[in-house]
């Protein structure tokens, strides 16, 4: 068993040298304190849970959904705590505390924001277990998938070559997991980081390639490198027998969620009808050969062209390719 406690993380923090270490005791401590003062503002409010092996933090994680968005003007000093600074990143806002029962150590507590209840339950998971996420993250990513803080999501490559996220599920517990090849029972009773371990490596979908440094770019490696419980869990993963399989998350999902599937694919579908493909026969080509100019014409004609020939568009003559955008320029609408 591996304590974290020998692990120093060394990311830059939000309030740099003013934060306290504090011991999971005093974590509870303090969530008991901000619970009593705060809990009116919300209708969900929850502890983010932790490694049983962690015995420090360096933040504390609330997850919540508030009653109502002007929560944050309601947070104020009191007696058991003092605001010193608030620094606020989208979903999360950091506050760094003063806690004069706790000898006036200064903590950072990170309050994340739901927007509804399966946003909750989505952030519930994805923040659970230190940095189980990020590597879990990892596989879905090798597969063409995105394990995110808002849901599970296909990722998708249109006929311009630009990514779309279809989103599949906000239940990553129950759905996510399991489309993964992760054991949901297995997940609900990690203890340890050699837990984490462990649940990862039993994916079915595990591949040792996934965590190896040429599936990552530069600024992952980077990134990761200055996550030590990352650190620790990849370096395990190369001291295990090597493996590699011979099915895909795609495969799991189409066989086994035939449902979710045909949401991808008729969302995909829909995706490349909006999606005019790159051609030689682009926008430049037609205000250059015609003297059009630029504005919605140029798209309306591209769209059109391509809804006649797909995919043999480059494979046509110019001289065809021409006489089709005159018709389609005496057709055009006046709306457009």
């Amino acid at each position: 068993m591996t304590s974290l406690d020998n692990v120093s993380n060394k990311r830059k923090k939000v309030f740099g040298d003013r934060v306290t270490r504090v011991t999971t005791s005093q974590m509870y401590e303090i969530y008991t304190i901000l619970e009593k003062n705060l809990s009116g503002l919300f209708k969900r409010m929850t502890l983010n849970k932790t490694l049983t092996t962690k015995t420090t933090h360096g933040d504390i994680d609330i997850i919540v959904l508030p009653y109502r968005h002007c929560w944050k003007e309601f947070i104020n000093c009191c007696n058991e705590y003092e605001i010193l600074n608030v620094v606020r990143n989208g979903y999360v806002n950091s506050y760094l505390m003063k806690f004069p029962t706790l000898n006036n150590m200064c903590v950072h507590v990170d309050i994340i924001v739901a927007s509804d209840n399966e946003d909750y339950m989505a952030k519930k998971t994805y923040f659970s277990y230190n940095d189980l996420s990020a590597i879990i993250g990892m596989l879905a990513r090798y597969y063409g998938y995105k394990y995110g803080s808002e849901g599970f999501y296909k990722r998708v490559v249109d006929k311009r070559g630009n990514y779309h996220y279809i989103l599949i599920t906000k239940d990553l517990a129950q759905t996510a997991l399991p489309m993964l090849g992760f054991c949901t029972t297995t997940y609900n009773n990690i203890q340890t980081i050699d837990d984490c371990v462990s649940f990862v490596y039993n994916s079915k979908f595990y591949e040792t390639n996934i965590y190896s440094s040429n599936t990552m770019n530069s600024r992952q490696t980077l990134d990761y490198k200055k996550r030590p419980n990352i650190t620790y869990m990849i370096n395990k993963f190369n001291e295990l027998p090597t493996l590699s399989q011979t099915i895909t998350v795609d495969t799991n999902i189409k066989v086994c969620y035939s449902t979710y599937w045909a949401k991808i694919e008729n969302e995909t579908k829909l995706i490349n009808e909006r999606i005019v493909p790159k051609s030689k026969y682009n926008g430049e080509w037609l205000m250059k050969t015609f003297g059009l100019t630029p504005g919605p014409r140029i798209g309306f004609i591209l769209k059109e062209l391509f809804n006649t020939f797909k995919d043999e568009l480059d494979n046509q003559d110019e001289s065809i390719v021409k006489i089709h955008v005159k018709r389609i320029i005496n057709n055009v609408p006046t709306t457009v």
